[in-house]
């Protein structure tokens, strides 16, 4: 985090951080069904505010990831037991939070690239680029599972260059271990049962 507040770049970082939050607040709805249907009725099913017979087969079946199902059903069970029983809120802060994990790595994304980008003028619309690209704080706010796996896998894979230094082995357990966590989510969330909800 330090190393994005204190770029040369940090104004068009904060301008997309800004843009994500006000994302968060104004989106609606869902942008495809799975986002609502396999993640939020799967945990509102936990908590008996969805009826059996409207959940979709995939929960019986358990075919369906289960770790975003997991996450938003501790964030709104939290948010419960302080007495916050707006739906909308509760959806408002899975956004932000997706929204969040977005832009952190999606600037160190920019970063990491930029280090290589010899001229300052292109370096300079890259970053715009990365960080203020008009669709990206609507579609990173999406807490969908193509998301969620997009960004904890390049999240996993950022931690790696700082695993190897001239050939050799420099990584710390915590290392490896944040990275096989980052990674180990990208596919559980694509690939895993719902048995962890049940």
């Amino acid at each position: 985090m330090k190393e994005i507040l204190h770029s040369p770049y940090k104004k068009f970082f904060l301008f997309g951080l800004l843009c994500i939050a006000i994302s968060s607040w104004f989106s609606m709805g869902y942008q495809q069904m799975d986002e609502h249907f396999m993640i939020l009725e799967f945990s509102n099913y936990r908590l008996g505010l969805a009826p059996q017979n409207t959940i979709p087969w995939e929960y019986t079946e358990k075919i369906r990831p289960s770790l975003q199902p997991t996450i938003a059903h501790s964030v709104f069970q939290a948010f419960h037991a302080i007495g916050i029983h707006s739906p909308f809120f509760h959806v408002f802060v899975l956004r932000l939070l997706g929204g969040l994990l977005a832009w952190f790595v999606s600037c160190k994304i920019a970063l990491r690239f930029a280090a290589i980008i010899i001229d300052e003028t292109v370096r300079k619309w890259w970053i715009m680029a990365v960080s203020c690209l008009w669709f990206m704080p609507y579609l990173s706010v999406r807490f969908s599972s193509e998301n969620f796996a997009g960004f904890t896998l390049m999240a996993g894979l950022l931690v790696v260059p700082g695993i190897f230094k001239r050939g050799k082995i420099i990584a710390t357990n915590a290392q490896w271990f944040l990275s096989g966590l980052l990674l180990a989510s990208a596919l559980v969330t694509r690939t895993t049962s719902c048995a962890l909800i049940r």
